[in-house]
């Protein structure tokens, strides 16, 4: 296999991988264009290239629909090539997005690229908030069998 035909493997097995995440993953360049995206609701990267500036916008955006963030963090994670995250609660689905933004760098450590990972975890915040729940309801049940003069008799 010659390297031109192992660079083509390499790359369509990349973007299955990719494609078969159940994150949703975009990356942008400096310009906030899309270089990649595994999202299908998400606009073309065609699309988004025929958009002016300060109507690209990344997935947070998108998603509370707004035009813009006033405070980016695509471009807060290119001036500071920190990796920063946050959660949105998505109302029209009622479901809740942790969105992660991290640099990618060149081999000289400028940062390129920021990618934007997308994940759902609507199941694990249900999931905190009825564990909380039980937890605040086995409180309360143990104060009342505190109070409780029989239940004290028995344990005495």
């Amino acid at each position: 296999m010659d390297s031109y035909s192992e660079l083509e493997r390499s790359h369509a097995l990349l973007l299955n991988t990719l494609n078969s995440l159940p994150a949703l993953i975009t990356t942008f360049n400096r310009e906030r264009r899309m270089e990649y995206s595994n999202w299908k609701e998400f606009p073309s990267k065609a699309e988004l290239a025929r958009l002016p500036e300060e109507r690209r916008a990344c997935a947070a955006c998108y998603l509370k629909g707004t035009k813009r963030c006033s405070s980016c963090s695509l471009d807060e994670v290119f001036a500071t090539g920190e990796t920063k995250s946050m959660e949105i609660y998505e109302a029209s689905t009622r479901s809740f997005r942790l969105i992660t933004y991290f640099p990618i760098r060149t081999n000289k450590g400028k940062v390129e690229l920021v990618v934007e990972l997308i994940r759902d975890v609507t199941d694990t915040r249900r999931m905190e908030r009825e564990l909380r729940l039980a937890k605040e309801a086995a409180e309360a049940a143990d104060g009342l069998f505190a109070h409780d003069p029989l239940t004290r008799a028995h344990r005495g």
